[in-house]
């Protein structure tokens, strides 16, 4: 009796592991992203950072439905990423517009595609291909750093492996990777219009900080961009936050009634920690706008998590005086006290090295990723008909 349990003990256990080891490593021909930073999650398992997640959506989602709109090819060790058959494109920077939402800052894509890539995931770059996207499972308003200057924003994408549980820099990311605008055209539908060349880069930079400003959503971290109260002033304008609902079918996503509707799979328990909140920052979004402001630095304080520099970036920006002290208050605080644990952004070594001439795409990239895709596929069904063939062979051997 005690050798059967034990065999059966034995058993589980074996099961167990190999059902682990399969949900953190390599899959196939590409890797998991279940992180959403870009990071293949059997480097996290390696490393025992955390647990592995169950997701709401899968690898096969993002390929069937982003494959009519682009090609997928293999870039070490990513995987299988997908880059956009359109000339001339950079991510977070064409055809789209930043609305205010309850999550803040939120990326809305005229692209038919834009659910995905903008929403989940990270954003790469080289030479051979140009801007290729790494799969993610994270939603989040937009993957990207926000920066300020005197009278500009300015936002980059986050390249693979970042995330905002680590401290983020200026120098982390290339000049060419970001995409500046004067302050007062935030919010407008037409941003497009109003970029500054991306010449002018490497001088803005100088002169220019992070914005550290962060919600959180399910213990996960989340970017919400230039305070409101900040862009009201820029703009002249009152800004209310939309709301966000989540849809089943991407047909139906899109702004409509001071609603932002995203194609955003989740579970029903996770829906209902997504309303509730929701609810929260809503009401303190509301309290921001609509409230006396006195009320916007209490607000602030319970949204935003400073980083390290977050002191020079609140110092600088003006704040209407009834709320000035609270602000100022909390900027003082010493940014160790702040940032107790932050951690800075140390790159996997394995990562393709970041290159600084990330430009828009161009039609001979795309041509190289579309011929890369041709060969996969071809090496795939020459392998395919080989395993058959043998396989054929094998079962007329054993029969005769």
């Amino acid at each position: 009796m005690f050798t059967i349990f034990a065999g059966v003990l034995a058993t589980a256990f074996i099961t167990t592991g190999c059902s682990s080891y399969v949900r953190a490593g390599y899959r196939g021909d590409y890797y998991s992203y279940e992180y959403g930073d870009g990071q293949p999650d059997v480097y996290y398992y390696n490393n025992r950072q955390q647990p592995i997640r169950q997701v709401s959506i899968s690898f096969n989602d993002f390929y069937a439905q982003l494959s009519p709109y682009g090609v997928w090819v293999n870039i070490h060790p990513y995987g299988q990423v997908w880059v956009a058959n359109v000339p001339n494109f950079q991510p977070y920077s064409t055809n789209g517009y930043w609305t205010y939402t309850t999550y803040g800052w939120t990326w809305v894509s005229n692209y038919s595609w834009g659910w995905a890539p903008f929403h989940y995931g990270r954003w790469g770059f080289n030479n051979r291909y140009g801007w290729y996207w790494v799969p993610g499972y994270e939603w989040g308003p937009a993957w990207v750093a926000w920066s300020s200057s005197a009278d500009m924003y300015g936002w980059a994408p986050l390249m693979p492996g970042m995330s905002y549980n680590v401290s983020l820099s200026m120098n982390l990311f290339p000049s060419s990777y970001w995409t500046f605008m004067p302050g007062r055209y935030m919010g407008m539908n037409n941003i497009g219009s109003y970029y500054v060349n991306r010449s002018r880069n490497v001088t803005i930079i100088k002169n220019t900080t992070i914005i550290n400003n962060y919600g959180t959503e399910n213990n996960r971290r989340y970017s919400t961009g230039p305070n409101v109260n900040d862009v009201q002033r820029y703009t002249g304008r009152t800004i209310q936050p939309m709301r966000v609902s989540s849809v089943s079918d991407n047909t139906r996503a899109g702004v409509s009634d001071n609603e932002l509707r995203v194609y955003r799979p989740v579970t029903r328990s996770d829906d209902t920690q997504s309303s509730s909140r929701s609810a929260t920052n809503a009401g303190t979004s509301q309290t921001r706008t609509t409230q006396p402001s006195s009320n916007a630095g209490t607000s602030q304080t319970r949204t935003t998590q400073p980083a390290s520099n977050a002191g020079a970036s609140q110092t600088r920006t003006t704040q209407p005086a009834s709320n000035a002290g609270a602000s100022q208050t909390r900027s003082a605080q010493p940014a160790t006290q702040q940032d107790a644990g932050q951690r800075s952004y140390q790159p996997n070594p394995s990562q393709p090295k970041v290159t600084n001439n990330a430009t828009p795409q161009t039609s001979r990239q795309i041509q190289a990723a579309q011929n890369e895709n041709s060969r996969t596929q071809q090496t795939q069904q020459q392998r395919s008909t080989t395993s058959t063939r043998s396989s054929t062979n094998t079962d007329t051997q054993q029969r005769r």
